[in-house]
């Protein structure tokens, strides 16, 4: 098998950003994915599809500063000892952060975990309604009235999105048929 230089190096650069996959067979049209993953527990007919380090985030509006004035005059009326009037204003500066949690995002025919320290999320396939990719690295899931924003490594970002929209789609066929 011939494999030309530019799918050798997706391949090379998404299996050095994802300890948990090699993505070799299913670029090679082969099937899914070789998943190595310790630690979850599917359920009775459940399988995993895709596994990757991941991030949540959210912006949030924080104070990053202050910025502050002061005015007066110091009048000394005794050796060592100095009387001063007038004011002093200050105003906080507030600015949009955005806060990530580092966790794993997990992928299964069934329904989209992330498992972090600070975060977690569990949607099932059937209650997705939207996926959008924000950008080269992140993209936000929409199910019921809960939303996430999830980021990837740019290499990573084209499977796990791609496989949450094969799940959703395949899971919803299924219950059609």
């Amino acid at each position: 098998m011939n494999i030309d230089t530019d799918l050798k190096m997706k391949i090379a650069n998404a299996n050095s950003a994802n300890p948990y996959v090699d993505i070799t067979p299913y670029e090679l049209k082969m099937g899914f994915p070789s998943i190595s993953y310790n630690g979850f527990f599917p359920e009775t007919g459940e399988i995993l599809i895709y596994v990757a380090p991941a991030q949540t985030f959210s912006d949030k509006e924080k104070v990053v500063g202050y910025t502050g004035k002061s005015s007066g005059v110091s009048v000394r009326v005794a050796k060592g000892v100095s009387l001063r009037t007038g004011g002093s204003g200050g105003k906080a500066i507030r600015n949009n952060v955005r806060m990530f949690n580092q966790g794993d995002l997990i992928i299964t025919n069934k329904r989209v975990l992330f498992i972090g320290k600070d975060d977690r999320f569990e949607f099932l396939a059937n209650k997705i309604s939207a996926t959008k990719l924000l950008d080269r690295t992140s993209f936000v899931i929409q199910s019921g009235k809960s939303s996430k924003n999830v980021a990837l490594d740019e290499s990573l970002i084209t499977y796990a999105y791609g496989f949450i929209n094969f799940t959703v789609v395949n899971y919803k066929e299924k219950l059609n048929n």
